[in-house]
């Protein structure tokens, strides 16, 4: 396909987007709202696959009456956008957007946009914004506690809501395995001194479902926040084989483990249960864990 056939489709493509936003607001009076948002966010997927980002398609969204699924839609559009000078024009109008809707928007949706900021270069989360997220909190689960708890810091927030805190415990019973890793990670990070019990239980009961990324996070997040001793569960965990075949047990996950399992007082302990598995990728661990502090430095 040449250069030239590219810009036709394009400019086809902007024409139809236009005619379905124009069709969607004389017909629902906001975009979003019926079967029109999966029709116009296809075209802007088979544009973004094409190598297009366009910004009179995207400032003619945000113009729009737009609702807040339109809205979501925005920021996931966004957010898998290579930064450019384009992309940061268009997200600050899409924050803009977002803050004028702070009042309507639902849990799902305003843990989906303060998710989405720090990975459209925003240092600091707007206040409508995150006053809107308590306010709804006690709608949330996992996910949506964990998407904004991994935000914050790199938002510039050094505190963690105990609005967040409090509703974790509440649904921990709900939270999967890779979820409370994600939050458990996250609290050293805003200035959490002690796991909650309720959240350190529900790691446990479903440590069996983390993959080596969790426990990798685990372990990092209990050295964080001061324990000296590595737990029995997570050595149990550690001759497991299946956390570490496959390819989330990649060399920066591997690294982690053998530098991070270093650091607890009961080493030794760790090292010595590693090496009575006649598993061989335990082994593996178990050799890196071997090496001298010396020659991982130089490595």
């Amino acid at each position: 396909m040449g250069s030239i056939d590219i810009i036709d489709d394009v400019q086809n493509l902007r024409a139809s987007v236009i005619a379905s936003i124009e069709g969607e607001l004389a017909k629902y009076g906001s975009i979003g709202r019926r079967g029109g948002v999966p029709g116009i966010f296809r075209k802007f997927s088979e544009m973004r696959h094409a190598g297009v980002f366009d910004k009179e398609i995207m400032e003619a969204v945000l113009e729009a009456d737009i609702n807040v699924i339109g809205l979501t839609q925005c920021f996931n559009i966004l957010r898998a956008q290579n930064p450019s000078a384009v992309r940061e024009i268009i997200a600050e109008k899409a924050i803009a957007k977002a803050v004028s809707m702070a009042h309507s928007l639902d849990c799902v949706a305003i843990a989906n946009i303060i998710n989405s900021l720090p990975k459209l270069g925003v240092k600091k989360c707007p206040r409508e914004l995150m006053e809107r997220a308590m306010a709804v909190s006690d709608h949330m689960y996992g996910k949506e506690i964990a998407a904004i708890l991994s935000a914050l810091p790199k938002l510039g927030e050094g505190k963690c809501p105990k609005e967040l805190i409090e509703r974790a415990m509440a649904v921990s019973g709900d939270i999967g395995g890779q979820t409370i890793a994600n939050i458990i990670n996250s609290l050293p990070k805003l200035g959490v001194k002690k796991c909650p019990r309720e959240l350190m239980e529900r790691a446990i009961a479903v440590s069996g479902n983390m993959n080596s990324q969790a426990i990798a996070n685990i372990i990092s997040a209990l050295l964080r926040l001061g324990e000296k001793k590595c737990p029995e569960w997570l050595i149990k965990r550690l001759l497991d084989e299946k956390i570490i075949i496959g390819r989330q047990f990649d060399q920066g996950v591997y690294e982690r483990f053998v530098g991070d399992l270093r650091r607890f007082d009961n080493f030794d302990e760790i090292k010595s249960a590693l090496a009575g598995s006649s598993s061989q990728v335990v082994r593996l661990l178990y050799e890196g864990l071997c090496v001298p502090k010396s020659q991982l430095r130089e490595n």
